[in-house]
């Protein structure tokens, strides 16, 4: 079937305007109903697609600064001989976000020889029904939706216009996402608690988070909690709500006891004028309160929409634009007549994610810890990886370190990993240097006051060649790296021309900001890395050679020089720049500093005097970069750093250090130890997902109560549970190799599966009372194991040690 040339469009005269909604439809005629009929679409920012008034789909994939992507829909179960018609809605705030940067609003769409986006298609506004002036709901999100649904049928028809050539939306490149379609799970509420009647306000104050926080809650009549908990089973319900005194207002919390990064639904019955305010978070303060002004810590962080209902029966909540909660806060303004509810339930709206990976032990903590982390990189993930749902819902190129392992070993959705992958190449500048945020969030920092250098976050390029290698050998897609090395070797150029006549890393030119981030430990403690003469910032560059090292063997660039000298010369620099032999200190660098204005902009409450030299964060990098191999008695100093509650320990992000640094030096219990230390309570907490912060505060506790109880950076002890307890870890592309040597770290047994591009390899091992060791090793076809005792070919294995391993 030969395809129509699609073109970009946009209702004449608002492609630019602020929070721009339109609508755009067409009408089709079918004589019979082909099978393999697609219909492709992408669009800036944001659509809701139907056929024939039947919702298909919305989206679109997340695009870059170079790239947009369409998302494709087989449309034969929603079309029928005849006349149909498709309608899709499109949002573009127009203003720079995390998420977006849009050049302006428009769409584009193509089905098959059929039809096409072009000047005939019918383009409607409402023009009062999305609030220009709409305020943040945050700066990564943008807008709230503050929708008056009275206006929401009076539709202006204005003509279409075709974008021209010289519109900055031709210059992305257009491509298929290449992924699955986010699959839509519903969710009823677990309980409805804590209704009241609050006071009258000023409906025209655009402050919604802050007056919902500050509203004063009065006793509602008795049973009042009874009927709205009826609303947490299924079927129909008619739950009307108590008429509150003197113009004031009703509030409920609706609690899930989950994560629901998607949508919220309520169908209601209410009259014309009726104003819900929905405030969206993850816990309850300890007076009852949900907390949704987070102005504290960031001016634009007012977490809640705003709906004006129409007459009648209606379903509203956020509609266009996905949050995430594990509860929400409803109030009810404006009370012009009864409001009955019928139904509330939380649209989970995930990529297609499988657990193929498997963990179970004797230890139910670990068993726990590996579905938890499964559950928060599965909530993290929609088209491509996002820090957490709640807050940001960003794709941060430096949590990808973990989250690209995480997912690997959880699930080995391969495509998922190629397309963030495919979204951080197109973002590479001509030096190999890439952002750290996909799309790269400069614009969103200048247009909030931040300045030019608030996109960068270079620890993240000195981390990406080690989640390639990783990717490489999980998945055995030889093919993209012969792709992609030349641009990483690109990138690791332009880290060796900021060498100093030292001989160690400093950097330098556009990229260098007033400080250098690695993790949060040294800024909730008082403490900024400068951009120049970090330790840590020269050791991420040494592993990142040591990765390219193993990555130019894979790669077939045995013609291009061994990396060796330059690894070990920097390892001598290193040490010579930031070791003082008569302090035993390897110092985090030479002039830490504290940007008491940045801080505060970041909403980093200075609750520590920085009263440190050292850090484990420095000390297990220093490790993993063998710079212990320059001077041999610095081994010992690092390793005891580790184990010193005096040096500052890093926060559950680069804490996958740490555990990466115990475990490559053979000290697999103090990794399990330090894993039970930090992860363990927030277990034992009863938590569905992994918080973003966990050691220097607690869950909500961080960043002034701003942080995220579900982040997918914390993730990191998977890797340990994978490759040590379980004891598999690839040695060749795709698992050709793959070694086996399962350390029981005081466990009885263990079993699991972890997958391959070949199926999965199964294993099942147990302790005796005796201290025998048995194992039960299924190799997958075209793969072989090093196991302790020699070379297992594919196929079923017995193997059994007199002695535990864990002394080998």
């Amino acid at each position: 079937m030969s395809s129509c040339t699609a073109q970009w469009i946009a209702p004449k005269g608002h492609s630019h305007k602020r929070n721009c909604h339109f609508h755009a439809s067409r009408e089709f005629e079918l004589s019979e109903i082909p099978d393999d009929l697609e219909l492709q679409i992408a669009c800036e920012s944001y659509y809701l697609l139907r056929v024939n008034g039947i919702e298909l789909g919305r989206g679109p994939a997340r695009s870059s600064l170079k790239l947009y992507y369409y998302d494709t829909y087989l449309l034969a179960p929603s079309v029928h001989p005849g006349v149909n018609r498709v309608e899709i809605e499109v949002l573009c705030m127009n203003v720079p976000t995390g998420r977006n940067v849009p050049p302006e609003a428009a769409l584009w769409v193509r089905c098959g020889n059929l039809f096409a986006s072009d000047g005939n298609w019918r383009c409607q506004v409402a023009e009062r029904e999305w609030k220009e002036d709409a305020p943040f709901y945050n700066m990564q999100q943008g807008l709230c939706e503050w929708r008056d649904l009275r206006f929401a049928d009076e539709m202006t028809t204005l003509p279409t216009v075709v974008l021209p050539a010289t519109s900055p939306i031709h210059r992305r490149e257009l491509r298929p996402s290449g992924i699955p379609l986010p699959v839509e799970t519903r969710h009823l509420p677990l309980d409805i608690i804590f209704p009241a009647w609050t006071g009258q306000i000023d409906l025209t104050d655009p402050r919604i988070a802050v007056l919902g926080d500050l509203d004063e809650h009065l006793p509602v009549p008795e049973g009042t909690a009874m009927l709205l908990h009826s609303l947490a089973f299924g079927g129909c319900h008619s739950v009307s709500l108590p008429q509150p005194p003197e113009n004031g207002g009703f509030t409920c919390i609706v609690h899930f006891g989950r994560l629901v990064s998607g949508r919220l639904e309520v169908e209601l019955t209410a009259s014309e004028g009726t104003v819900v305010d929905i405030a969206h978070e993850e816990t309850i303060r300890p007076d009852g309160h949900l907390r949704s002004d987070h102005t504290a810590t960031n001016p634009t962080y007012n977490l809640s929409d705003r709906y004006i209902l129409r007459n009648g029966r209606q379903t509203i909540g956020n509609y266009l634009v996905d949050r995430g909660f594990r509860m929400v806060r409803l109030t009810f303004r404006n009370f012009t007549g009864p409001v009955t509810l019928h139904r509330i339930e939380g649209i989970d709206r995930r990529y297609p994610m499988s657990q193929k990976g498997r963990f179970f032990s004797s230890d139910y903590q670990l068993n726990r810890l590996w579905e938890t982390a499964f559950e928060t990189i599965s909530a993290c993930t929609t088209d491509v990886f996002t820090d957490c749902p709640w807050r940001e819902r960003l794709f941060f190129t430096n949590d990808f370190v973990v989250e690209c392992r995480s997912a690997l070993q959880l699930t080995g959705d391969y495509t998922l990993l190629h397309h963030a992958f495919d979204l951080i190449f197109s973002e590479m500048d001509e030096r190999g240097v890439f952002p750290c945020v996909i799309p790269s969030h400069n614009a969103m920092g200048v247009y909030h006051g931040f300045g030019k250098g608030f996109g960068w976050i270079l620890s993240c390029n000195l981390t990406f060649p080690l989640s390639v290698l990783e990717y490489c050998l999980y998945s055995g897609d030889v093919a993209s790296l012969r792709e992609w090395y030349p641009r990483i070797a690109a990138m690791m150029d332009t880290f060796r021309s900021f060498k100093t006549e030292r001989g160690v890393i400093d950097v330098r030119g556009d990229y260098q900001g007033v400080t250098t981030f690695f993790d949060w430990s040294f800024d909730l403690n008082g403490k900024q890395i400068p951009s120049a003469g970090s330790a840590l910032m020269n050791s991420l560059y040494i592993i990142a050679l040591q990765a390219m090292e193993q990555l130019r063997a894979l790669a077939g660039r045995q013609d291009d020089p061994s990396l060796t000298p330059e690894i070990e010369e920097m390892r001598r620099a290193t040490i010579r720049e930031f070791y003082r032999q008569d302090e035993k200190t390897l110092l985090d660098a030479l002039n830490p500093m504290v940007d008491l204005e940045l801080l505060r902009q970041l909403g980093v409450p200075l609750t520590h005097d920085g009263d440190f030299r050292t850090s484990k964060i420095t000390n297990a990098l220093a490790l993993l970069a063998g710079l212990d191999s320059a001077d041999p008695s610095t081994g010992t100093v690092f390793m005891q750093a580790l184990q010193d509650d005096h040096c500052i320990p890093p926060e559950l992000f680069y804490g996958s250090f740490v555990q990466l640094a115990w475990k490559g030096r053979g000290q697999f219990q103090q990794a399990l130890d330090y894993i039970r230390r930090y992860w363990g309570p927030m277990l034992d907490s009863g938590t569905p997902t992994l918080w973003e912060n966990g050691v220097h505060s607690a869950g909500k506790a961080g960043f002034g109560g701003s942080a995220s109880l579900c982040h997918g950076f914390s993730t990191s002890p998977v890797d340990f549970l994978q490759t040590t307890l379980l004891g598999i870890a690839p040695l060749q592309p795709g698992f050709r190799t793959f070694r086996f040597a399962p350390v029981p770290c005081g466990l009885r047994f263990a079993h699991g599966e972890v997958p391959t591009p070949h199926g999965a390899i199964r294993v099942a091992w147990k302790v005796t009372p005796e201290g025998r060791f048995s194992a039960d090793l299924f190799v997958p076809e075209e793969c072989q194991a090093e196991a302790p005792d020699g070379v297992l070919s594919p196929g079923n294995h017995h193997l059994e040690w007199v002695e535990s391993p864990d002394n080998r």
